[in-house]
């Protein structure tokens, strides 16, 4: 379930919060300031949504923060398919393979995770939780 943050009006203070948390950050490892305009919430269940194809985000930057603790489910995280995409579109392919056997970052609850935005990337498949 994709919740955009500017419909929770309980939330419309994170994206300054966020850009002022991570500045120190994005300037450091990608030369700027983080202006977040397009945030939304993922929610998977495993009734649901359980995951989210291998796609790339607009902008310059994407970041993921891990919102639940590890242990309350089983699968899931982010995955990056950089070597593989690689070599499809050396073959022709732009969208490359999901199964590469790369594994997942899952991270602890409220840990951060920033990368290019045009970096190929997949929400893996929720298990249970």
């Amino acid at each position: 379930e994709d919740l955009p943050l500017r419909q929770i009006d309980s939330l419309s203070a994170l994206p300054a919060v966020l850009a002022a948390r991570m500045a120190p950050i994005t300037r450091q490892h990608f030369g700027g300031a983080l202006e977040p305009r397009d945030i939304f919430i993922v929610r998977y269940t495993d009734n649901h949504q359980t995951s989210l194809g291998l796609h790339v985000d607009d902008g310059d930057i994407t970041f993921s923060i891990a919102l639940s603790d590890p242990s309350s489910y089983i699968g899931g995280g982010v995955s990056f398919r950089v070597p593989l995409i690689r070599a499809c579109r050396l073959a022709g392919d732009e969208r490359g393979s999901a199964d590469n056997g790369s594994s997942a970052f899952r991270g602890p609850q409220g840990s951060l995770l920033l990368q290019p935005a045009r970096l190929w990337h997949e929400g893996v498949a929720l298990q249970q939780g």
